[in-house]
């Protein structure tokens, strides 16, 4: 719009939009593609039900999985302005790598022999700065943000607590 009508340059315009195309379109297959390995993970920890990762002969993916997180995310990349999508990844990833962060120190301390291809250094001054650093960045996400994080935590928990905690195979190990 500022390109095409306050300077005048029409393709300049053409050219931003076609990028955000771009943009949305490696979002949603970037989501796509975590979130569908991720749940195919947890069913093979027993955290959802494993018929779920069933894996296709001919391509060799989780098809069931596929479908089930494209519907949704085509939906949501449809109807939801790319800021929000991108607010929700943001804090999503941000308290990914704070929990990251506290689970070095932590693994650090409760299992220092444990074999590491790769060793933070000055723990845990570095971790802690890099935990710090995500919830700032979190601080200044807008409060709507927050609260969709919290509800879809919140669910998460639930599934985890109605099923996944019960059936998971890691927990079972480890008791």
């Amino acid at each position: 719009m500022a390109l095409s009508e306050g300077a005048g340059i029409g393709w300049g315009a053409d050219i931003v939009t076609f990028g955000a195309l771009v943009a949305i379109t490696s979002v949603v297959l970037t989501m796509l593609f975590g979130e569908t390995r991720i749940a195919f993970s947890m069913c093979r920890d027993g955290l959802l039900p494993e018929r779920l990762a069933a894996v296709w002969e001919r391509t060799r993916t989780p098809v069931i999985l596929t479908v089930l997180f494209a519907v949704p995310i085509a939906l949501v990349a449809a109807f939801v302005p790319l800021t929000e999508i991108a607010e929700l990844v943001n804090i999503g990833t941000l308290f990914a790598f704070f929990l990251v962060n506290l689970a070095v120190i932590w693994l650090r301390r409760s299992k220092p022999d444990l074999d590491r291809g790769f060793r933070v250094p000055w723990v845990p001054v570095v971790p802690l700065i890099g935990a710090a650093l995500c919830v700032y960045l979190m601080t200044k996400l807008p409060a709507e943000t927050w609260l969709r994080f919290v509800v879809w935590l919140a669910i998460g928990a639930v599934v985890y607590v109605a099923y996944g905690y019960r059936n998971s195979w890691l927990r079972r190990d480890v008791a």
